[in-house]
């Protein structure tokens, strides 16, 4: 009995382990699998996945001998693509296709979204990280009295010279625009905000709400995914100390 005399009987494919969005220079993985269903062996000498959206492109995954499937049986395996760093965004249908002899047996689509706009998150606790994120510190500083919710660090305790903290943060490589947040529960005037080198704004205490200084430009900066952050009291005696809990670096 041969597999043409059933009729509506074919070959299936069938896809597993998909995400659903992806960002710009990761790579797309999932299993595809093709099934028979049917009460006779069936044979595929061909399987394509085909991207389709605001860029296009076909990849051959098979193309051979008849690969025989008897009835009940499954082949599956995993596929992988590159989505290059300058992928157009948007909306894209991800399907495999499979063939013989040149007439398409069967196909399963899926959507996925190509979005850069996944975004990196660097915490620093002034109480608990001084151990972590390559922190240093230089001239007058010690723990301090006020806190928001975590315990502070003082920079500058009424000295003479230049006092300054520094943590290392973690950012999206290549990232244009950096939010840089702060909790600085005490200060008697502005401290300078210091960004790989340069000077970025100035903080004060606004009590323990959050103090957010917005960047842009930064991308020579953040190539190598990191910031240097440097909190400095520029000046002699009391003026410019300043008391900080946390600071959060957001990257996109």
């Amino acid at each position: 009995m041969g597999a043409d005399e059933y009729v509506g009987c074919e070959l299936g494919v069938e896809l597993s382990g998909y995400p659903s969005s992806i960002g710009p220079g990761e790579t797309l993985s999932f299993a595809a699998a093709a099934n028979n269903s049917c009460h006779v062996d069936l044979t595929l000498d061909q399987a394509l996945l085909v991207v389709s959206g605001p860029a296009g492109i076909t990849v051959t995954l098979y193309d051979g001998d008849g690969v025989n499937l008897t009835p009940g049986a499954k082949v599956q395996a995993p596929v992988g693509l590159y989505v290059p760093p300058k992928a157009p965004e948007g909306t894209y249908q991800i399907a495999v296709e499979i063939y013989r002899e040149g007439q398409l047996l069967d196909d399963e689509a899926f959507s996925l979204e190509v979005s850069d706009a996944t975004e990196v998150r660097d915490t620093f606790d002034f109480g608990e990280d001084t151990s972590s994120h390559d922190y240093q510190e230089s001239g007058d500083c010690t723990a301090g009295v006020y806190r928001c919710d975590t315990d502070s660090r003082r920079i500058g305790v009424c000295g003479d010279g230049e006092s300054w903290a520094q943590f290392t943060a973690e950012v999206k490589p290549g990232s244009d625009d950096v939010t840089i947040s702060s909790r600085v529960p005490w200060s008697s005037g502005p401290g300078a905000l210091i960004v790989d080198g340069q000077r970025r704004g100035s903080l004060t205490s606004d009590g323990c709400e959050w103090i957010d200084v917005e960047l842009s430009g930064m991308s020579g900066d953040t190539a190598d995914g990191e910031l240097d952050i440097r909190i400095v009291d520029e000046s002699s005696g009391c003026t410019g100390d300043l008391q900080i809990s946390y600071m959060e670096v957001v990257s996109n």
